[in-house]
C-alpha cells in the first residue's frame, strides 16, 4: 500500500490533469495571462485550488467521477484504516448471519430523507 501523502498526491495530480483537459476544451475565452494552475513553479496545493475555482459545477462532478473510476479500478492501492476495516468485517458479518442485509441505493434515500424530514 502506498502511503497516505503519496496517495493525495497523485490524486491531486489526476485532479489537475483532469480539469487541464476539461478547461481547454470548454467554450470559455482564455485569459491573456497564464493561470495559476499553468504555472509548475507554485505549489500543487496552490494550483489545485485555482483550477478547482475556475471549474463549473458539471466539470467538477465529472472530475469526481473520474477519480472514483480510478480508485475502484486500483482499490487495492487504496490504504483503509484499520477502525474503517474493522466496521466493514462486522457488517460482513452480519450480513452473513442475517442480521443485516443490504437495501439498493434509491431505498437507502429515500429512508434518509425519510429520517431527516
Amino acid at each position: 500500500m502506498c502511503d497516505h501523502s503519496h496517495w493525495m498526491l497523485g490524486i491531486r495530480t489526476l485532479a489537475v490533469l483532469l480539469a487541464t483537459l476539461v478547461s481547454s476544451v470548454a467554450e470559455t475565452p482564455k485569459p491573456l495571462s497564464s493561470p495559476l494552475y499553468m504555472d509548475p513553479s507554485q505549489p500543487m496545493d496552490a494550483r489545485v485550488e485555482d483550477l478547482v475555482s475556475r471549474m463549473t459545477l458539471e466539470e467538477k462532478l465529472r472530475a469526481m467521477e473520474a477519480l472514483w473510476d480510478d480508485l475502484c479500478r486500483r482499490e487495492e492501492n487504496v490504504p483503509v484504516p484499520q477502525w474503517h476495516q474493522d466496521i466493514l468485517d462486522e457488517r460482513e458479518r452480519a450480513v452473513a448471519e442475517g442480521k443485516a442485509r443490504f437495501v439498493d441505493w434509491e431505498t437507502a434515500k429515500k429512508r434518509i430523507s425519510e429520517k431527516l424530514s
